[in-house]
C-alpha cells in the first residue's frame, strides 16, 4: 500500500499543483526537483511522480519568467516590463529541463511509478484521483495560485526562442537516435 508520494520534475510543470492533489487525500507527498531524494527508505510503500509538460517549451519560458522576476509560486503581482532572452540562456533552461529527466533511477525500489503531463492534470485534478486510486477528501491546499504573468505577453523573442527549441530538440532527437 503506498503511503508516500514523491512529486518530482522539471520547473514549471504542475508540481505544486500535483502536491495539492495528493496532500488533498490525506496522504503525505513531497515536492522536489531533486532526481535523487529520499523519503526514509523509499520502499514499497512511496510512490514516484515523475511530472513533465507535452508543451515543454511552455515550461522552459514559464522558468524564465520565473528567473527574471524571482516569482516562481508566490506572487506579488507588479507590473513586470517585457524582456528578452539570450539564446544563451535559453539553450541553459533548455538543457537544464530536459536533462533533469535523464537522471531518474528508476531501479529504486518504489511501489510504483507514474508519470503525468501537467495539460492531463490541470484542469482536471481527477485524472490523478483515478490514475492512482486516491478520493478526495479535503480542499486543495490554499497556497497554490496559476502564475498572473504569461511569457507570451511578456517575452518579446518568443518566436526565435520557439526556432531554436526546435532546433534543439531536433538535435537532441538525432542524438539520440545515433546513440540507440
Amino acid at each position: 500500500m503506498i503511503k508516500n508520494y514523491i512529486v518530482s520534475g522539471g520547473y514549471r510543470v504542475g508540481g505544486h499543483l500535483m502536491l495539492g492533489i495528493i496532500e488533498s487525500t490525506g496522504h503525505y507527498a513531497v515536492h522536489t526537483h531533486d532526481t535523487n531524494y529520499i523519503i526514509g527508505t523509499d520502499d514499497t510503500t512511496t510512490a514516484l511522480l515523475v511530472i513533465d509538460r507535452r508543451d515543454r517549451f511552455s515550461a522552459i519560458m514559464s522558468n524564465a519568467v520565473v528567473w527574471h522576476t524571482s516569482q516562481s509560486s508566490d506572487y506579488n503581482n507588479v507590473n513586470i516590463e517585457p524582456f528578452t532572452i539570450t539564446p544563451g540562456r535559453f539553450k541553459l533552461l533548455y538543457n537544464l529541463h530536459c536533462d533533469l529527466y535523464k537522471r531518474y533511477d528508476y531501479t529504486r525500489p518504489y511501489g510504483i511509478v507514474e508519470h503525468f503531463y501537467y495539460e492531463d492534470f490541470v484542469d482536471n485534478h481527477n485524472h490523478v484521483y483515478d490514475r492512482l486510486n486516491l478520493k478526495k477528501i479535503k480542499d486543495l491546499y490554499p497556497h497554490w495560485q496559476p502564475a498572473p504573468y504569461n511569457y507570451k505577453t511578456l517575452i518579446q523573442n518568443q518566436s526565435e526562442l520557439h526556432e531554436l527549441y526546435i532546433e534543439l530538440t531536433k538535435s537532441s532527437e538525432s542524438t539520440n537516435e545515433q546513440i540507440n
